[in-house]
């Protein structure tokens, strides 16, 4: 059996690989944490941020916790990204299973599926207040909302663990059923619940895409919270 040194020493190793991790090259967006977009001045380029208001129905619903940066709640909900609109970078994102947002009329990053994949919400109806503000990924915003997705699908094995950034905590969206694991992160499975239109309901999906419920009146959308571990 191992002691206890001698796996304190393996962990400690295996953080220390991915302490340097940079984020990868192309063009692309995550959903905003509660704690900000990550710092990423020492890569040459800086998150550019905006958010989409969704003017919901009034029986929207969410995890506990939810580690959304924005405000929502049974009657709106915004959605704030971390938008990278520089191609800067020097390594690709890793195999695994996850998906990012597709950069405004950019390709999705090399050995990312989803040039066609979107999530379509039927927003309210009545007495619309959609918002749109900043930098916001690829889709149509009108009185309804379609973004557009980028995905990678080529992740063989639930437990392998991929490596990012581990010093700050960040979002992914969920893809395959289950939250793609990154080492030096602990995970937490998140979820929001959107109210959407009840009248005549037009929620949509196609292509490439996040894990999603999709219902004739609601979508609920996983998310994969990510925060430094600790040894």
């Amino acid at each position: 059996m191992k002691s206890l040194f001698s796996i304190i020493v393996v962990l400690l190793s295996a953080l220390a690989l991915t302490r340097g991790a940079k984020w990868p090259i192309g063009y692309w967006g995550i959903p905003k944490a509660d704690k900000g977009c990550p710092s990423v001045s020492d890569q040459g380029f800086v998150f550019r941020e905006g958010y989409r208001k969704h003017d919901t129905n009034s029986d929207s619903k969410w995890s506990t916790p939810l580690n959304l940066y924005g405000d929502y709640g049974r009657k709106s909900m915004e959605q704030h990204f971390c938008m990278k609109t520089y191609e800067t970078g020097d390594v690709e994102w890793p195999k695994g299973k996850y998906c990012v947002f597709k950069a405004w009329a950019q390709d999705c990053p090399a050995g990312m599926k989803g040039w066609d994949g979107y999530v379509f919400w039927d927003d309210n109806d009545i007495f619309n207040s959609n918002k749109l503000v900043g930098e916001v990924p690829d889709g149509v915003y009108t009185y309804d909302t379609e973004i557009r997705y980028c995905c990678k699908v080529d992740g063989m094995d639930e437990n392998a663990e991929i490596s990012l950034p581990n010093t700050q905590p960040f979002l992914l969206l969920r893809y395959g059923g289950y939250c793609q694991k990154v080492a030096g992160m602990n995970i937490s499975e998140q979820w929001f619940n959107w109210d959407c239109a009840n009248i005549f309901p037009k929620n949509s999906a196609g292509g490439y895409y996040p894990d999603i419920d999709l219902g004739t009146r609601y979508i609920t959308m996983f998310y994969c919270y990510y925060t430094p571990a600790e040894v």
